[in-house]
């Protein structure tokens, strides 16, 4: 049966990570890079703790629960940009992704993310749906 849209609905607002986009994989993966560099092994529980929050949240807490003397802003740089460089291995949620195509051009759509812009953007053209959105409302 699939999903479905309620038939009075008027638009579709889609959250990203984890909605549109199986990046809880890649997430993992550069917070293990983060954390190979910074000398620390990342709990996952982190992760499970704070989805949802923004980055520079996760860089706070990383540095609180670590002892690091790091700056979480340059932890947020090195996290962001290796999210960029992993972005050919986000996997899109297939069935999100296929009501998005099966209503483009019948309802307005947006995401709603607690993503940069730039990460949203990346996301979105990674897995070739940025075109089917009328807005894009990011945490930045």
């Amino acid at each position: 049966m699939g999903l479905q849209v309620h038939p009075e609905a008027r638009a579709l607002i889609f959250d990203l990570d984890g909605t549109l986009s199986n990046s809880l994989p890649v997430h993992m993966n550069t917070w293990n890079k983060v954390g190979e560099i910074y000398g620390f092994k990342f709990d996952p529980q982190i992760m499970f703790e704070m989805t949802g929050r923004a980055t520079i949240e996760f860089a706070r807490r990383v540095v609180e629960q670590y002892g690091l003397s790091a700056d979480p802003e340059e932890i947020v740089k090195l996290k962001q940009q290796s999210f960029w460089d992993s972005a050919g291995l986000l996997e899109p949620v297939e069935e999100i992704v296929a009501l998005v195509k099966e209503y483009s051009g019948k309802l307005p759509m947006a995401v709603g993310t607690g993503a940069s812009r730039k990460s949203a953007e990346v996301q979105l053209e990674e897995l070739g749906i940025s075109d089917y959105f009328d807005a894009i409302v990011t945490a930045d």
